[in-house]
């Protein structure tokens, strides 16, 4: 099967999203607020997007107040 490898455009993110092809991954993102983690998601995506022509799903719970 033909390993398809996704572009980044950051290095260090780009190895982690291509181990074994991604599959089965889900990669969380944290730190402490205001440390621009959506920026750097919307970062990522905006690249992913573009550099393979493809679409991108963004989902946060930032903000989210349960009852």
């Amino acid at each position: 099967m033909h390993k398809r490898e996704i572009k980044t455009n950051f290095y260090e993110i780009g190895k982690i999203m291509n181990e074994n092809n991604g599959e089965g991954k889900l990669i969380a993102l944290c730190s402490r607020p205001g440390m621009g983690k959506t920026t750097l998601m919307f970062e990522i995506m905006k690249n992913i997007s573009e550099l393979n022509d493809g679409n991108v799903l963004f989902f946060s719970l930032e903000g989210f107040t349960s009852n």
